[in-house]
């Protein structure tokens, strides 16, 4: 049974309703455009905010719709993609957490004349319309190169990554793993494990590869949940002098991390920029404008001797 209730956002009144459990805001006489994040958790937050900074900016008549899955669980994404496409929204930025997996329902959601982007990891096969976010290939290879620094060129690593089904994911570790080859072959990574987006185990898998590893000389992280290795580093009292922890974005945990020592640096991604361009991007769609296909929103190498210039102090 649907439940209407009419409430008040971003300045434009919205019928609400509820339907199959997902909260759905729909603008009367306006656009309806939706955010499908690859996994629930604090970084994917600023892409949300960055999307509704802009539509207030923009002034027009748009209802967000903010959706995700839990621990980066696929068939969660379809269904939210099936519902969005039921609705029939006017346009959806979704960070797959499988690519070939979400390919057909991008497609489908493009032939129902749903216009699609794609952000943070990208699904080249499919028919979306463009991608927004970081070349996460190369953003692992400023990682590899930032680890072959940091060790001199020799030492054993340790590694943690996210959804092991996450392209972007895969594509950092490969750059990562290409410049120790052509640059750095006496640096290894001894294991990698993977926490499927639920980052309590991602600490534990952490605190487990210590053990098996002791005389670890480098951790790295690749996805999002750097706050884990700051966490294991500081229950040990080891800080960059000691070991090595590099991680991915810019969680409050991290940079207060670079700040404490534990952190030697993170890349971060401006995610922010991320949800203001697809907002952007998929109200010219509507509009009949053309879109690139690439925006990429670069990255950022934070360390101790930039994070109180990028990263002020309140």
């Amino acid at each position: 049974m649907k439940k209407k209730l009419v409430g008040l956002i971003l300045g434009t009144v919205m019928t609400i309703t509820t339907l199959g459990g997902m909260s759905v805001m729909a603008a009367d006489d306006g656009l309806t455009f939706a955010i499908v994040y690859p996994n629930i958790h604090p970084f994917f937050d600023a892409i949300g905010n960055g999307a509704e900074d802009k539509i207030e900016e923009m002034g027009q008549n748009i209802t967000l719709i903010k959706e995700g899955a839990q621990n980066g669980d696929v068939s969660q994404q379809i269904q939210v993609m099936e519902d969005l496409i039921n609705q029939k929204v006017d346009g959806i930025a979704i960070g797959p957490c499988d690519s070939e997996a979400l390919t057909p329902y991008i497609d489908k959601a493009v032939d129902a004349g749903i216009p699609v982007l794609c952000f943070d990891t990208d699904a080249p096969d499919s028919k979306r319309v463009g991608y927004v976010g970081t070349d996460n290939y190369e953003a692992g290879r400023a990682m590899g190169e930032e680890l072959g620094k940091a060790l001199d060129g020799k030492g054993s690593v340790i590694c943690e990554t996210g959804v092991v089904s996450q392209a972007g994911l895969i594509a950092r570790l490969e750059g990562v793993e290409d410049v120790l080859k052509e640059n750095y072959p006496d640096i290894e990574i001894v294991q990698t494990t993977a926490h499927g987006g639920d980052t309590t185990k991602g600490l534990s898998d952490i605190e487990n590869m210590i053990t098996s590893y002791p005389d670890f000389d480098a951790l790295i992280q690749v996805d999002a949940a750097g706050e884990a290795g700051v966490t294991a580093f500081k229950s040990h009292g080891w800080t960059k002098e000691d070991k090595v922890l590099i991680v991915f974005d810019d969680l409050e945990p991290v940079i207060n991390g670079v700040r404490d020592g534990q952190v030697y640096s993170t890349v971060t991604q401006g995610q922010k920029n991320w949800g203001a361009a697809a907002v952007e991007e998929l109200y010219a769609l509507t509009q009949g404008e053309e879109i690139p296909e690439n925006t990429d929103t670069g990255f950022v190498i934070v360390n101790s001797d930039n994070v109180d210039e990028l990263y002020p102090e309140e």
